[in-house]
């Protein structure tokens, strides 16, 4: 039996097509043809090498028609430094004119630079390219080849050699192509020459550039490790400051950033004996001086906040070209370095210190934080110098007399108090003044120098500064002045007489869990380590309202004092009954019911009488006793005698209980 293959056949005349298509595409699509030959960017690789940060420039096919407007509007995304645009001229332009028209247009290029080339085989991109779209058009939109493998494998193959002629069309014209660069022509010949002309460009557009040798963070995207080892090493920034490598030990991502942006360029270094960040000087860090004193020079040119993303934007633009992965730590060091004269907000609030909060704003969003420049060598220096002296007595810490410094510690002091002595109405209104100055605090000058000496009413710098003084004290002592009243309150409720308070703890310690009342054991055990300290009635304070008295209102002190009354008064009287419970009681109670005869007036009193008040009523008994044998009495006219002394003495009583009421 004879073998036979069967081959499939087709009808479709891929050439014929393809002509029809190139006819229909009329004129060429070089916006499309860039992006179907997925054109690559020219890598600037000695700028590279020479500043550590990485630039290209972007590459497109571009007509003859529109030069100039192209390159005047040209505006750089992703990082890119620059464009390279291949013009592919139509087959009627003089090569002369379409040079010229390429010196001129080149000529009208902003900051960034854009080269313009003309390839010698312009022709030949242009054909391979006019014949990889129609194929392209084909192979998306051509019926006859719905129901026709055969001819979709033809396209297919068709298609994959006009790319690599197109491609290697396009290599060569890169390579072969005379570029114009601000009107000037440059001869390229190979892939290491286009490179040359990159780096010639990026070294003439950013001549400023800070060299920084981290790839880590030298990028516009670092990856999410890099990410995670900059806000590590913020952190250390803020709270390690005058450690040495920031206190950072081994050797994480974050010590590799440490040394190759902040210390190899003097940021952070030894100055007078302690570590500190400083600016960079001419032996140390020489490539950050222009953007650092840029950043300086800008900052006092403003009159008041301005946005931390101006400098970001100064320091990302020509001459200077920073990365966006390095700013968060270069800023950083920048306001670190100038603390007492450079001014952080947030959200247009001042603050006081550079702390953990400001670095997870500046992380979160750098659109949060403004700065302002504060001129240390202002005016007003004895005020100064009074105000830093004042301070010192009441917070045990002596600022630098300068006016941000200053500013700072009064705004710190300020938000350190508790809430209750920010928001109670019980103060001066001076010192609820003060208050609300320093919580609204923007501008250092505006604060000390107008906003504090109209509140203190005084003229001569001494004089400012002792009033001011007097209302920080004022307001240092506010919350335990308030806790002392009531612990006075709540002794003087309890019977305390102001002796030990090992007393008091033993009684604590005799009713604690015979009454059944959970509320009255809680407070008995306060009571049982009650020591008279400040934390001690911050404690018993805040189970008086179920609150921490840091964050009363003004109605909590009264609610406590009532409470502490009512808690007092079960304390006492299950104190009467310990007898019940088997244990010693420590107070006493009875009865009495006393009356005479005239007007038929009786009366009922029920007291308690603690140990010491026993003994003197037997004292007193006693001299009753005395009296009573010595008058030769019945027993008779010995009780009337007695109930009516107790009568006057218990009418005289509520007479002048009633003229307190009044």
């Amino acid at each position: 039996m004879d073998a036979f293959a069967l081959f499939a056949g087709s009808d479709f005349d891929i050439d014929v097509a393809l002509g029809e298509a190139q006819a229909q595409l009329g004129e060429l699509n070089l916006d499309r043809l860039s992006a179907f030959a997925d054109l690559q960017p020219i890598l600037a690789k000695k700028h590279y090498f020479t500043t550590g940060t990485l630039r290209w420039f972007t590459t497109a096919l571009a007509p003859q028609q529109g030069l100039t407007n192209m390159v005047e509007a040209y505006q750089p995304t992703d990082g890119a430094a620059g464009k390279f645009l291949l013009v592919i001229p139509d087959d009627d332009v003089p090569s002369a004119q379409l040079a010229q028209n390429c010196v001129e247009a080149s000529k009208q290029a902003n900051a960034y630079p854009v080269a313009l080339g003309i390839p010698p085989n312009a022709q030949q991109i242009r054909a391979a390219g006019s014949a990889l779209l129609a194929l392209e058009g084909i192979r998306q939109g051509h019926t006859a080849l719905e129901g026709d493998a055969v001819a979709r494998r033809e396209v297919e193959a068709r298609l994959a050699v006009v790319s690599a002629e197109l491609e290697e069309a396009l290599r060569q014209g890169f390579v072969q192509a005379t570029w114009y660069v601000h009107g000037e022509g440059r001869e390229a010949g190979s892939s290491q020459a286009i490179a040359q002309i990159a780096s010639t460009l990026a070294d003439a557009t950013f001549p400023k550039t800070p060299h920084i040798r981290s790839e880590l963070v030298n990028r516009e995207q670092p990856s999410s490790n890099s990410q995670a080892a900059v806000r590590a090493l913020l952190h250390a920034m803020v709270n390690h400051t005058d450690e040495h490598d920031l206190g950072m030990e081994g050797f994480p991502a974050e010590m590799g950033l440490y040394c190759t942006v902040l210390k190899a360029n003097g940021l952070h270094r030894q100055y007078k004996g302690t570590f500190d960040f400083r600016g960079p000087t001419k032996t140390i860090g020489p490539s950050l001086i222009p953007m650092w004193e840029e950043a300086k020079a800008h900052a006092q040119s403003k009159d008041g906040e301005f946005p931390l993303l101006e400098l970001y934007n100064l320091w990302k633009e020509p001459p200077f070209g920073v990365r966006s992965g390095v700013l968060p730590l270069l800023a950083a060091a920048f306001f670190l370095a100038h603390r007492s004269s450079m001014a952080v907000y947030i959200e247009g609030i001042f603050q006081p210190e550079i702390n953990d909060y400001v670095i997870d704003r500046l992380l979160q969003d750098p659109r949060d934080l403004s700065l302002r420049h504060v001129d240390p060598k202002t005016d007003g220096k004895a005020l100064l110098k009074a105000l830093s002296a004042e301070i010192e007595t009441v917070m045990a810490r002596t600022p630098e007399p300068k006016p941000l410094d200053i500013a700072q510690a009064l705004v710190e002091f300020v938000m350190r108090l508790p809430d209750w002595t920010r928001r109670t109405s019980s103060l001066s209104k001076p010192a609820q003044e003060l208050c609300r100055i320093m919580r609204a605090a923007s501008d250092p000058h505006r604060t000390i120098f107008v906003d504090l000496v109209q509140l203190s009413g005084r003229e001569t710098p001494a004089a400012v500064a002792v009033e001011i003084g007097g209302l920080l004290r004022e307001l240092h002592q506010a919350y335990e002045a308030m806790l002392t009243r009531l612990k006075d309150k709540m002794l003087d409720a309890l019977d305390h007489d102001g002796g030990p308070l090992k007393e008091l703890q033993h009684r604590a310690e005799t009713i604690k869990g015979i009454s059944g009342d959970l509320r009255l054991d809680a407070f008995a055990s306060r009571l049982q380590a009650f020591s008279g300290t400040l934390a001690d009635m911050e404690s018993l304070a805040g189970l008086l309202v179920n609150k921490p008295p840091r964050n009363w209102s003004d109605l909590e002190p009264s609610r406590a004092a009532m409470e502490a009354g009512q808690l007092a008064l079960a304390f006492r009287q299950a104190e009467m009954l310990a007898k019940v419970q088997g244990r010693d009681p420590n107070r006493h109670a009875l009865g009495v019911v006393v009356g005479t005869g005239e007007h038929g007036a009786t009366a009922l009193r029920a007291v308690e009488l603690s140990a010491k008040e026993q003994d003197a009523a037997k004292t007193l008994a006693a001299s009753l006793q005395e009296i009573l044998t010595q008058a030769d009495v019945s027993d008779a006219v010995a009780l009337a005698a007695l109930a009516e002394a107790g009568m006057q003495h218990m009418n005289d009583s509520n007479d002048d209980m009633r003229s307190q009421a009044i």
